[in-house]
């Protein structure tokens, strides 16, 4: 079966005709597909020499399609880059009798080695600003790491431990209890090793792989995730010890990710100053974790070109938790990808030193200072005993603007109790209540869904988190 898709693929996309040639990351992804195949089935009667040759063949090909782009790659500083310096690595390894093979090799490890500097930053996120994309560029580098060791040819040990940095980035980013991480960035549903039957937000397979090549230990008790560790690792990774380090409050100061930890969950708070290009207007979007649950969440992507209006609609400020002024994005969209001016944002506090009984982080962005009547949007965000969370958003200006506050709550069934403002989610694991309100100076109750500017509403303590 796998030698037969290989051959109606060859017979169906002639090289460098057609949209399968378009990408040279999506070409790393088939070479990876193929040559994964070729050496589980290598001892199969299936396997002849002649599809072998015909399967270098297209190998090669592939390889020189990538060399030739190699360079619009790059220019996006992101994982493409870092895919295509993968395939040719991967390429010059494996096949050293094809007449490229050694300067792919030499070109895809300098590829590898300068990107893994350059885009995973120092506190362990990464240039792409999205969760996904996070776990396609560690998937890269396992399996580029990896294959540079059984073959002799070892990787820097400052790339292996920016990618250390990017794992123990990504486990603190992770609900302890799903192994699900916030839907933060785009999220176009890639999974470029799919090695184990864990859902596909479930992020301790990779998590574990990444671990264990850094420490030789896994960082979660055995289960489905392990298996990724025998693909890539062998039998033996399954007999290493269970280490499960401290998950911590993450303060990621140059990606501009910030989370606070609860006995029951964490919130997930974004605040940059974008140095790479930004991938969606969400400055200030707050994610929610309960008991397992992400009640409070992020939309992801849904598609980069379906028709109106889901062709990335879900990169807009509206669809995210956090304020919109005037109905704007807090940047420009000028492009499909492209948002102008960058903006800034700075923290003015993140104090968890008195740990769940008293949690407090508070920041600010300057996306609409940009306006005529410029506002300052300021964001505090309490964590209280008892699972309760507070958060105060505060929106300055000289002049008078429609501000509009956005929650996008997990799909269950609730109560809505208009008069009060409050939200009761009927969760699984429990009630989860939510309530929203202006506070101003001796203000009185009034009926919420009112104009924020003109007519306040006090809010009542909830009876849950």
């Amino acid at each position: 079966m796998f030698w037969q898709l290989v051959e109606d693929w060859r017979d169906k996309n002639s090289p460098q005709s057609g949209v399968n040639w378009k990408c040279g990351q999506e070409i790393t992804f088939r070479l990876m597909a193929w040559l994964f195949g070729l050496y589980g089935f290598l001892e199969s009667p299936a396997t002849t020499a002649e599809r072998v040759t015909v399967l270098a063949q297209m190998v090669a090909i592939s390889g020189k399609r990538i060399e030739a782009n190699l360079d619009y790659a790059l220019s996006q500083r992101n994982n493409h880059g870092i895919s295509e310096g993968v395939g040719l690595w991967t390429i010059g390894l494996l096949f050293p009798e094809l007449e490229r093979s050694g300067g792919w090799l030499d070109l895809g490890s300098r590829v590898i080695e300068r990107l893994g500097r350059d885009l995973i930053y120092e506190d362990g996120s990464f240039s792409q600003h999205s969760v996904n994309y996070h776990r396609l560029m560690l998937h890269d580098f396992l399996w580029a790491i990896r294959l540079g060791d059984i073959n002799g040819r070892r990787l820097s040990q400052g790339l292996r431990e920016r990618v250390a940095k990017a794992c123990g980035w990504l486990y603190r980013m992770q609900d302890e209890m799903s192994g699900w991480v916030p839907n933060y960035g785009q999220n176009d549903g890639a999974l470029v090793l799919p090695l184990n039957n864990c859902d596909y937000r479930d992020f301790r397979p990779v998590i574990q792989a990444a671990h264990y090549l850094s420490t030789g230990t896994r960082c979660f008790p055995p289960g489905p995730w392990d298996e990724d560790l025998l693909w890539l690792f062998g039998r033996e990774a399954l007999d290493s010890p269970t280490v499960q380090p401290e998950r911590t409050p993450l303060a990621a100061e140059k990606g501009g990710y910030y989370t606070l930890r609860s006995s029951g969950g964490f919130a997930f708070v974004r605040c940059a100053s974008f140095v790479d290009r930004p991938g969606q207007a969400d400055m200030l979007h707050v994610d929610l974790w309960w008991r397992g649950q992400n009640v409070v969440l992020d939309a992801g992507t849904f598609s980069y070109n379906a028709p109106e209006p889901w062709n990335n609609s879900l990169a807009h400020t509206a669809y995210h938790n956090t304020v919109t002024v005037d109905g704007l994005d807090q940047m420009d969209r000028v492009g499909k990808f492209l948002w102008l001016p960058w903006l800034k944002s700075r923290v003015i506090r993140f104090d968890h030193s008195n740990g769940e009984s008293h949690t407090q982080w508070e920041g600010q962005h300057d996306g609409y200072m940009r306006l005529k009547k410029p506002v300052s949007h300021r964001r505090a965000i309490l964590q209280l005993p008892d699972e309760k969370w507070v958060i105060l958003d505060k929106l300055q200006s000289t002049g008078k603007h429609s501000y509009r506050l956005h929650w996008l709550l997990m799909d269950v069934p609730f109560d809505w109790d208009e008069k009060r403002g409050l939200l009761v989610l009927h969760t699984a694991a429990g009630p989860f209540s939510v309530q929203v309100g202006v506070l101003t100076e001796g203000c009185e109750a009034s009926p919420s869904g009112v104009d924020l500017l003109e007519q306040p509403l006090c809010v009542e303590r909830p009876s849950h988190s």
